[in-house]
């Protein structure tokens, strides 16, 4: 079996938690996640679903309590084990070092600009990173301990990493503001 991309998996993990849910829904869970990582565009979110349906990992059937043609998707056996290969691959150093982020590239390269321009860089950061960890803080305190809790597990995760990225930050903008 091939490998599939994050999105991909990211997508039929979704479907396999609402199935049988509809594209929209699929599209509305992307969108209400706090990860700007994931774009919700219903222009790469239906061609992508389509792309799984054809390529058998997930099944569509019209939804017979609706007469706008709306239909309910599942995932196949296929889309099971594209999905569970594609989760298991996390613990692969690879994968699991797999962190880009696109503040911190850009402190490398904070000499280049004027102190107040790098003071105000931190400054702007820090704002949009405290921003971010209560949003953060928000989708966590809308989770339950459903499915084993896993969902509550990654949005702490997702809160954890927040927090230290605002305490870095912090330590950045009071090193800066030294200078």
């Amino acid at each position: 079996m091939a490998r599939i991309s994050e999105l991909k998996g990211v997508v039929l993990g979704i479907v396999y938690n609402l199935q049988p849910c509809t594209a929209y829904a699929v599209r509305r869970e992307l969108r209400a996640s706090p990860s700007t990582h994931w774009s919700a565009s219903g222009g790469s979110i239906y061609p992508l679903l389509d792309r799984l349906e054809s390529g058998g990992l997930v099944t569509s059937t019209p939804d017979a309590k609706d007469r706008r043609g709306r239909r309910l998707l599942r995932l196949t056996q296929a889309g099971g084990s594209a999905l569970r290969s594609w989760a298991l691959r996390g613990s692969e150093p690879e994968v699991a070092a797999e962190v880009f982020d696109a503040v911190r590239a850009r402190v490398f390269f904070l000499a280049a600009l004027a102190p107040r321009d790098r003071e105000r860089f931190a400054t702007r950061s820090l704002d949009a990173l405290e921003g971010y960890l209560a949003t953060v803080r928000e989708d966590l305190s809308g989770r339950t301990d459903e499915q084993g809790g896993f969902e509550y597990l990654a949005a702490l995760g997702g809160v954890y990493e927040a927090e230290a990225r605002v305490k870095w930050m912090r330590e950045l903008r009071a090193h800066v503001r030294s200078c």
